[in-house]
């Protein structure tokens, strides 16, 4: 079993000026052997599309569709066999970070994970 941290970001489809974008920062339990991936990047495309169909699009107060997107895999690490999972990738922590509109990605991880460097040893 392992831990997966994720960053996704939010995109709002709106003709008005937005003064934030939101993040999510999320951590996933998974029962998925992701030891049998050689290389990191078929880890990572095939952990972002496991993780992206259960990702919401929807239309918030104002009409506009905001959809969710996996930006980057933070890090992954192993965890404690024993626990039995309802899923094979169950949400275990989330935390929203509301930030500046003009944002990247690239801005978030430098600003929380600053010690960011995931791939598979």
């Amino acid at each position: 079993m392992h831990a997966v941290k994720v960053l996704i970001q939010s995109t709002v489809h709106s003709t008005d000026k937005l003064e934030t974008k939101l993040f999510e920062e999320a951590i996933y339990l998974t029962t998925i052997n992701l030891d049998a991936f050689q290389h990191s990047s078929e880890l990572s495309q095939f952990i972002i599309e496991q993780l992206n169909v259960e990702q919401p699009t929807y239309y918030n107060g104002y009409g506009e569709i905001v959809a969710w997107q996996v930006a980057k895999i933070i890090d992954i690490y192993p965890c404690d066999e024993h626990l039995k999972l309802p899923y094979e990738m169950f949400e275990i922590y989330s935390r929203f970070l509301e930030m500046p509109a003009k944002t990247t990605v690239e801005d978030v991880i430098e600003r929380y994970y600053q010690e960011y460097i995931w791939q598979k040893s």
